[in-house]
């Protein structure tokens, strides 16, 4: 059911067990990144997406 929250939640549960004294697994790192990549590309995606909303209500 998507890509940034499952990746958030598995980091979350690393930094808590982290503060618990449990190592941080290694592939911590690429689940941030693949949550950083994906919002991104959500927000690219929102600005033409707008654009549009506002613009369709010019033309009939």
């Amino acid at each position: 059911h998507g890509i940034i929250w499952p990746n958030q939640k598995k980091i979350i549960a690393a930094v808590t067990a982290a503060a618990q004294g449990t190592p941080a697994p290694p592939e911590m790192a690429q689940w941030g990144r693949t949550a950083l990549l994906a919002s991104r590309v959500n927000f690219m995606l929102s600005i033409p997406m707008l654009f549009f909303m506002g613009a369709g209500s010019h033309f009939r």
